[in-house]
């Protein structure tokens, strides 16, 4: 025979609407909150940091799940804005396109390339002079370059000054070639004194 004791124990309840309240409260209030709050300040529900409404009737039935989320999404989109002002560039999706959309064009650049390689003007040949100018054109031909609108290329810019002595002279380059794709210019420009040779090779980068 079996005998039951009787126990004098009380059985927990499932908890009241306001004793679920109260614990999301207290929680709430003990939190700290980034945007200016003090730490431990009382938020209402449904409301934000600041006091702002959040959720309208849905903040005040979710209670603190509802606002936290809302908080986190900011933050979120908060930092994502910081990374694209920092520099950081978002991924983009392959295109899958092998071949320029606008190729580089040699005879778009010539005029105004030309103007360039006249800084050297009556120029009288002294290796330091001409040094720093052929430096400065190099950059104004480079600007020139990305100015126009080839897209997906690399520009490599090279110019070189030599005093005229009545010496022949022959300039060549070697590298690695796309025909198809890859194009280059070249410019000339010669005085009493001296001659300057510009070169611009446009690579594309698929």
């Amino acid at each position: 025979m079996f005998k039951f004791k009787q126990s004098s124990e009380r059985v927990p309840c499932a908890p009241s609407p306001g004793d679920r309240w109260r614990s999301v409260r207290s929680s709430v209030e003990k939190r700290s909150f980034r945007n200016g709050a003090e730490v431990g300040a009382p938020v209402e529900p449904g409301q934000g940091p600041q006091g702002e409404p959040v959720g309208g009737a849905a903040g005040r039935a979710c209670g603190g799940g509802r606002r936290e989320s809302l908080w986190r999404g900011q933050e979120e989109e908060d930092s994502a804005q910081a990374g694209w002002r920092g520099g950081l560039r978002p991924k983009l999706a392959n295109t899958y396109r092998l071949e320029p959309l606008h190729p580089f064009a040699p005879h778009l650049l010539r005029q105004s390339a030309e103007e360039l390689m006249g800084a050297f003007g009556d120029l009288q040949y002294q290796q330091e002079t001409c040094r720093g100018l052929a430096r400065r054109v190099a950059d104004q031909l480079l600007a020139l370059a990305k100015e126009q609108e080839f897209d997906r290329y690399r520009y490599a810019v090279q110019v070189t000054v030599g005093q005229k002595l009545g010496q022949g002279v022959k300039l060549a380059s070697k590298a690695l070639w796309d025909h198809e794709k890859d194009s280059f210019i070249t410019l000339r420009y010669e005085n009493t004194y001296l001659f300057a040779v510009g070169t611009v090779f446009a690579l594309y980068m698929d």
